[in-house]
């Protein structure tokens, strides 16, 4: 998807522009000493061929000019990238080139060609006054960068199997909350319009059930968001928080109407089974109070950020 690699470009762009420009620099010369413009151009051509043997996740290279007119023919494996004559000459990564006379890397955008998105890397090459003569240019699409810069990808192999799992898991958990919600208001609804006939335990049943079902609807639209869509970046802690507070304090909730239930129940049925109830109060106050820890180690950690 395309926010989550976004959001994981954002994290490893110094080691990809470390990773590739070193790379661009290991097999092509940076700086040209032959005035022979033949063989300059020779060896440039010598030195993407082999940069481009070694990375098959490169979608093209080629050389530019510093006006960003393209010399000689484009190398790619992709039949469907033309050659570009009319230039790049407005492209803010050639921009940046020129002025940083450094190795320099795009944002993601849209390919020409394809949905994808892809990064270029632009290599400056110098003359023997130090001026720039050419810039070599390399496209790769994001999720190849991402496959080799970081493995661990959501787009690498265990990345597609992770999502989908994480999908799977999402849906039975709707498909739970969903039934949970069905069941609280069936049982509301079974009561009828007649209020004064209405069953205090029914409706503490129906209460528990629509408590629940708003927990776990909670935990599924973060499960789905951030794992299956990938629209949070895995930074964003503070959403993660706040599902978790939500989440653990309608649990707390559901527990606390539950043992409200049976001190009435068995205050009237079973007076002697009351000390059950006052053990499910007595957990409920453990996780009120782990839950206030929570609330409040997280706030500090955010503060300090």
């Amino acid at each position: 998807m395309f926010t989550k690699d976004i959001a994981q470009f954002q994290e490893i762009k110094s080691s990809a522009i470390s990773y590739f420009c070193f790379s661009l620099s290991k097999n092509i010369p940076k700086k040209l000493v032959d005035d022979n413009k033949d063989q300059n151009l020779k060896a440039l051509q010598g030195g993407i061929l082999k940069t481009f043997g070694e990375f098959h996740s490169i979608d093209s290279m080629s050389i530019f000019n510093t006006h960003g007119l393209q010399i000689g023919d484009i190398l790619t494996h992709n039949p469907h990238i033309k050659d570009n004559p009319d230039g790049i000459a407005t492209e803010d990564y050639f921009v940046d080139v020129l002025k940083k006379e450094s190795c320099v890397m795009s944002s993601p955008r849209p390919a020409s060609h394809t949905k994808d998105m892809i990064i270029s890397f632009a290599y400056p090459i110098f003359d023997e006054n130090y001026k720039i003569k050419y810039i070599v240019v390399m496209n790769i699409r994001l999720t190849k960068l991402l496959s080799i810069i970081h493995p661990s990808s959501m787009n690498s192999i265990f990345g597609y199997f992770s999502r989908i799992t994480y999908g799977i898991v999402a849906f039975a958990l709707t498909a739970v909350a969903l039934l949970l919600f069905l069941k609280g208001v069936v049982f509301f609804a079974s009561q009828g319009i007649q209020f004064w006939d209405i069953k205090i335990e029914e409706i503490f049943k129906s209460t528990i059930l629509l408590t629940l079902a708003l927990a776990i609807f909670d935990l599924v639209k973060t499960i789905f968001e951030e794992e299956v869509i990938g629209s949070r970046s895995k930074n964003d802690t503070h959403e993660v928080h706040k599902t978790m507070v939500k989440f653990l304090g309608s649990i707390i909730i559901a527990l606390a109407i539950e043992a409200l239930m049976l001190v009435f129940k068995f205050a009237i049925t079973g007076p002697e089974n009351i000390i059950y109830a006052i053990y499910i109060l007595a957990g409920v106050s453990i996780l009120l109070i782990g839950l206030a820890m929570y609330v409040k180690i997280i706030g500090q950690g955010e503060n300090k950020n």
